[in-house]
């Protein structure tokens, strides 16, 4: 039996902010950096030294094929489909073709890990993953609950409680929003703290170049950390309110959140600098 042609298609989210995010801001550091040294030698000694010139063509020329690996793999996801038809699952990928009948399905079961959240859909010889990284899990995952309950097959739904799993979705579904509209603010403050970090630790601390790296490390973390604690605390409030959340009251839940990890934040950073300066 084939799958008919009424189709819901999804797709990957366009962003992936915790991997896209901090590589970005390193890769635009690096490349801002590179020729760092080469400067620093011509206008202190007077001198472009070959050595610094090396270093800064080898670290460039490494970005770039990074850049290409992040593009190639770019387009490869763009490419994976997941599909849901009246009585079956589809996911299409580069090489790859699977589905499985919404009658042949013997589990459905929420996974979650420190790292990852998916639903595995599992059938006598084949199994799917979707994870919680598709646009729209909340809508395929309320469609596939839907259809299982429709076949009378909420038996095979295994979660932790019962709504376990579109509750889990309705988080992912909002947190992405944010993520999308957080990803170039955050990379442009990692940016600016990174330079004006290594800025600092150079031309006023007077610093070597391995605490200059290290104060730099301070300043690129910093942002990123304090988003990933606001986020945090917003999903322990949006998780609480076990999915009756509407997008108005999610909204006024964003920024006090956001206010309150950048202050526990700023107060780190201000307390690793006055760390930093006592030490070195």
């Amino acid at each position: 039996m084939e799958p008919n042609d009424s189709k819901k298609v999804y797709s990957y989210q366009k962003r992936f902010t915790y991997i896209e995010a901090p590589l970005y801001s390193l890769i635009i550091t690096l490349l801002l950096i590179s020729w760092l040294p080469a400067v620093i030698g011509l206008f202190a000694y007077g001198v472009l030294y070959p050595s610094t010139i090396r270093f800064a063509v080898f670290l460039d020329i490494s970005i770039i094929v990074l850049i290409g690996v992040m593009v190639f793999l770019r387009s490869e996801i763009k490419k994976s489909k997941f599909l849901i038809s009246e009585d079956a699952i589809i996911f299409k990928a580069p090489g790859k073709l699977r589905h499985i009948l919404f009658d042949d399905i013997t589990l459905c079961k929420h996974v979650q890990t420190s790292l990852s959240e998916h639903v595995l859909i599992v059938s006598v010889n084949k199994s799917i993953t979707l994870p919680f990284s598709i646009h729209g899990i909340h809508d395929l995952i309320l469609t596939i609950n839907e259809r299982l309950i429709t076949l009378n097959k909420s038996n095979v739904l295994e979660e932790e409680k019962p709504g376990a799993m579109i509750s889990a979705a309705h988080l992912r579904k909002f947190a992405y929003i944010r993520e999308k509209k957080a990803f170039s603010p955050l990379v442009i403050i990692t940016l600016i703290l990174t330079a004006f970090n290594i800025c600092i630790a150079y031309k006023y601390w007077g610093l070597e170049l391995v605490p200059v790296f290290m104060w730099a490390v301070i300043g690129f973390i910093t942002p990123l950390n304090a988003f990933a604690f606001g986020e945090l605390l917003i999903n322990r409030q949006v998780k609480a309110a076990d999915g009756n959340l509407t997008e108005e009251q999610h909204g006024v839940l964003v920024l006090p959140n956001y206010l309150l990890s950048s202050l526990a934040f700023l107060v780190f950073y201000l307390g690793a600098g006055i760390a930093f300066r006592m030490l070195l």
